[in-house]
């Protein structure tokens, strides 16, 4: 996670990480990608089934966590309206 942010910590962090082909990386409450330029196996099936269910602090960061924990956050907190539907 980014925890120092001025521009030579962000650039020397994030250059690391893209030489290791690690494109996410946290910044707080951000989630911060450097698109490769390529095709990386970062988006297959056993990637997103390592997301489901898992805290952030668990698994190294990846935009499936944050969606992961978005739509575990409404299904706790929302609860629904009169003639609402949901469609999942």
């Amino acid at each position: 996670m980014l925890t120092h942010l001025n521009e030579a910590s962000v650039l020397f962090n994030l250059r690391k990480r893209y030489a290791a082909w690690m494109i996410y990386t946290y910044s707080g409450l951000f989630c911060v990608t450097v698109s490769p330029c390529k095709w990386l196996p970062v988006y297959t099936f056993p990637v997103v089934a390592a997301y489901k269910v898992k805290r952030r602090a668990e698994v190294p960061p990846h935009v499936y966590a944050i969606a992961d924990n978005a739509y575990n956050d409404m299904l706790r907190t929302c609860h629904g309206y009169p003639g609402e539907v949901w469609l999942l």
